[in-house]
């Protein structure tokens, strides 16, 4: 008579297996924060401290203009930005070179870190990160009806958003937690609001793909909000920082663009190439310097032949899968970007994490098995890849691979949602 309540308090009790994955993904996120505190003078050359800090600091003190090298500047060594970073962090080597080329208004996202001292701004980033994400959990699970926690917990384990939190990147906080807001509100049956979303991507400009392809399928089936709602928060975005600005740091800001290339192509920057993760990247640097722009004009124009393919596709799956449709297109979207953009770097492959999460969030009728069997093959290879490239070596020919693997897996989904016959929620019956 006694083994019915032992048999109950027995369900209730976690597995074994799912408490020592819980354990090792708090193990994951406890090690960037532990890095952020235990070295400071090692976290010095993190991104956050290096770009993002600097400037939130130099926000803070309204010196604007010494965010973006000055319009006359030929490279990147000698730029007020630069001299500031190595006055400001004691323990960044003379070969580092302190570069700002983001939105002005990230500067002034930037500006309550900017009071604390480097090792506590880390930290309260890295804190804010993971909000970021635990928040990014529960809109998607609010609409697919899985488990929060397991989003949460899982996500890390794609070492893209491990990396993201390690430096401090932007990815999390206006990459992952915008797309899952915008998802939230278009499956809430509020495109406009989803659009707003989308806006923000302007911010990570990595990412706004995603957005143009959402928002431009949903256009051409004569469904508007979605695009207006964009528009409209882009000209908002635009406004403020012109207000809050001005004119003249805009045009500094986007004078700077002409010198992005010459980070990846001129060897004095000593810029990590094995994290470029894109198409367009990785021929570019792999050719000889005098073949490189006849390289960018092929590579970017396949780029922009790969971006109208998947918007032919995305309407493909507007017309098939109807209301369902969304999870289709954002997966296209955030699988299609190494294959578009130049500048496309390892840690911004945690975008790809909402796509992961739409995949064991809804039943896909025939190609469930095979989706998720893919989805771990992916996040497997990138765990190996990252685990490479900060322990030993991906060699020469290792972001070649990694892109070749990232194009297959685009090939592959794009093969198994035509096989699709339909898409729903993992709650629905």
């Amino acid at each position: 008579m006694t083994s019915a309540p032992e048999e109950s308090s027995q369900k209730k009790m976690p597995p074994t297996g799912l408490l020592y994955k819980r354990i090792f993904a708090i193990f994951l996120f406890v090690v960037p924060l532990t890095a952020a505190l235990s070295q400071p003078k090692l976290m010095q050359a993190s991104d956050f401290l290096m770009t993002f800090y600097l400037a939130g600091k130099l926000t803070a003190q309204g010196k604007f203009e010494q965010l973006y090298p000055p319009i006359s500047a030929q490279d990147l060594f000698n730029t007020p930005f630069n001299q500031f970073a190595h006055q400001t962090l004691d323990a960044l080597g003379q070969g580092f070179t302190a570069i700002y080329m983001y939105s002005p208004l990230n500067a002034l996202l930037m500006v309550p870190f900017a009071f604390f001292d480097t090792r506590y701004a880390l930290f309260a980033w890295q804190i804010f990160s993971i909000i970021c994400l635990a928040l990014s959990a529960f809109l998607i699970k609010s609409a697919t009806g899985r488990s929060a926690a397991m989003y949460f917990f899982a996500s890390v384990y794609f070492l893209p958003v491990f990396a993201t939190l390690l430096i401090g990147h932007l990815g999390i906080v206006l990459g992952i937690l915008p797309l899952a807001l915008a998802y939230y509100a278009a499956q809430k049956q509020r495109p406009f609001l989803a659009g707003l979303c989308y806006s923000l991507f302007i911010l990570k400009p990595q990412f706004l793909p995603i957005a143009m392809l959402a928002s431009g399928a949903e256009c051409l089936k004569g469904r508007y909000k979605s695009l207006i709602g964009l528009t409209a928060g882009l000209l908002a975005l635009a406004a403020l920082t012109i207000g809050v600005f001005g004119i003249d740091i805009i045009k500094a800001w986007l004078s700077s663009f002409r010198l992005s290339d010459t980070i990846f192509s001129d060897p004095r920057y000593n810029y990590p190439h094995y994290l470029v993760s894109s198409l367009p990247g990785v021929v570019v640097q792999a050719v000889p310097v005098e073949m490189r722009q006849t390289a960018k004009l092929i590579t970017y124009g396949l780029g922009g032949l790969f971006g109208l393919h998947a918007l032919y596709k995305a309407l493909q799956y507007q017309n098939r899968f109807k209301e369902q449709a969304l999870p289709a297109v954002i997966m296209l979207g955030c699988s299609v970007l190494p294959l578009v953009l130049p500048h496309f770097l390892f840690y911004d492959l945690c975008i790809m994490t909402i796509a992961g999460m739409l995949i064991f969030g809804h039943h896909f009728q025939n190609t469930d098995l095979n989706l998720r069997m893919h989805a771990i093959a992916v996040l497997l290879f990138t765990s190996l890849y990252t685990t490479l490239y900060l322990f030993g070596s991906v060699g020469n020919f290792g972001p070649i691979i990694l892109v070749a693997i990232l194009t297959l897996a685009h090939c592959r989904l794009l093969y198994f949602l035509d096989k699709t016959e339909a898409i729903k929620p993992f709650t629905a019956k």
